[in-house]
């Protein structure tokens, strides 16, 4: 089993991790919230905030609270909030 969560940035966010995708090393399951806080992904999120953007965070392809589980294998992915209808 992986014991890595993908973390996959798109628009802004991916100008500012320098990267499409990087591979972030879990111990085992993971809050979103201790995820986001950990480098690089922190960087990335005040770099979007810093913007005045509030990015927008899925799990899996679905939209995540701050205490939602990640586990080893799960991608996660860090956008801004799009424009238009």
């Amino acid at each position: 089993m992986s014991s890595t969560v993908t973390a996959r940035f798109f628009s802004i966010a991916r100008d500012i991790a320098g990267a499409d995708t990087i591979e972030i090393d879990v111990d085992g399951p993971i809050t979103i919230s201790e995820l986001l806080s950990r480098e690089p992904l922190k960087s990335v999120i005040e770099g979007l905030r810093n913007r005045g953007v509030e990015p927008i965070v899925l799990v899996n392809g679905e939209r995540v609270e701050a205490n939602s589980i990640v586990r080893p294998g799960d991608e996660v992915a860090v956008l801004p909030p799009s424009s238009g209808g």
